[in-house]
């Protein structure tokens, strides 16, 4: 027997308001949180500097959400990554047990440092994200894009990076001019959106999401939304919601403008990196706090030390009496040119060789 269920309108709106009360708590939560791990973080940062290679082999092991945006092309950059840091930027510094609901803890600012390398001048590239409210009704994280100085023919976006940069600088210059045709942001005239925009959609169009550089992530916008914006639109939120808890019915005037704002044509069109919110967030709460759990399942911090020098030697002794036709028939399989450094290192059967870097697909 199907089920259903008649609710008044008000009903909806005191559900819709206990969700946003969780949603409260959990925010305050993360407040807390932040300024509970300042000093620990710190201790952290400290011990990592001690550890050669940490944080290329913790990304080595990230999770999913992360690893499908590493190309095979992006892994050797990793390799010089020194310092990574997550910083909530926005939280007022003090001691937890002070903790006020002043400061957004969603707005983050990531920081990457390298050695000098091969493909880019910069030594650190930073991003910043920050947790904005729209009048229509979008919350999320908008984000300016950032400029990586590429070496001669080192460009690993195929200069989509550069070509977004510079929309967003010209874009910056028009509305400085007073161009300012709505929140999505028209330049005036024939052209749209100012030079270099429809060149920077016709591209976007013919993105490969699999065949992205992890780099292109530094060019994600997200939909224009100013501070001035956003403080006002999360004003009329508040009034909205003590509205509700007095028992008012508010009418519901979100999403009648919003497919109109950010249909195709507008925002999403131009974004290199369409899924940057969801980076962002996967980096800054899961991969960052959890670093060391990632970083010691590609190296045993627990493990003893062993005679990497002597398993090596007798690996190949081992492989040097093998018989040249075991030899052939395993490039009659066809099997990859790909070593796994481990099986060097450490027999199949030992229980303290550390896992091999997954496989993209």
């Amino acid at each position: 027997m199907a089920l259903g269920a008649h609710m008044e309108p008000l009903m909806y709106e005191e559900f819709a308001e206990l969700e946003k009360e969780f949603g409260d708590a959990d925010t305050q939560t993360l407040r807390y949180d932040t300024r509970l791990k300042v000093s620990i973080y710190a201790k952290r940062a400290a011990l990592i500097a001690r550890t050669p290679n940490f944080w290329p082999l913790a990304f080595e092991q990230a999770p999913d959400e992360i690893d499908r945006y590493i190309q095979h092309s992006d892994e050797p950059v990793f390799q010089y990554l020194k310092v990574f840091e997550v910083v909530r930027f926005e939280i007022l510094p003090g001691p937890a047990s002070a903790a006020s609901h002043e400061g957004e803890p969603r707005s983050v600012r990531f920081t990457f440092e390298f050695e000098e390398n091969e493909w880019f001048e910069d030594t650190t590239l930073e991003k910043t994200f920050w947790y904005r409210r729209n009048l229509d009704g979008w919350v999320g994280l908008v984000s300016e894009p950032v400029k990586i100085t590429w070496k001669k023919g080192k460009d690993l976006t195929w200069g989509l990076l550069d070509l977004a940069v510079s929309v967003w600088e010209r874009e910056q210059v028009e509305v400085a001019n007073g161009a300012t045709n709505g929140p999505g942001y028209k330049a005036t005239g024939k052209k749209g959106y100012g030079d270099g925009y429809q060149d920077l959609v016709s591209k976007v169009r013919r993105i490969t999401p699999g065949d992205l550089s992890f780099f292109a992530w530094f060019g994600y916008r997200g939909p224009n939304i100013s501070a001035e914006e956003s403080a006002e639109a999360t004003r009329k939120e508040e009034e909205n919601r003590k509205r509700v808890q007095k028992g008012e019915t508010i009418e519901n005037t979100v999403g009648k403008d919003l497919q109109q704002e950010f249909e195709v044509g507008d925002w999403l069109e131009r974004e290199i990196f369409g899924d940057g919110e969801a980076l962002a967030i996967a980096l800054s709460d899961d991969f960052y706090p959890s670093a060391t759990k990632y970083f010691g399942e590609r190296h045993s911090l627990t493990s003893p030390v062993k005679s990497y020098s002597s398993n090596l030697v007798q690996a190949q002794e081992q492989e040097a009496s093998e018989s040249s036709t075991e030899m052939d028939g395993a490039a009659s399989d066809g099997g990859s040119d790909r070593v796994d450094i481990n099986k060097l290192v450490y027999d199949d059967s030992d229980p303290e060789r550390p896992p091999s870097k997954k496989q993209k697909a």
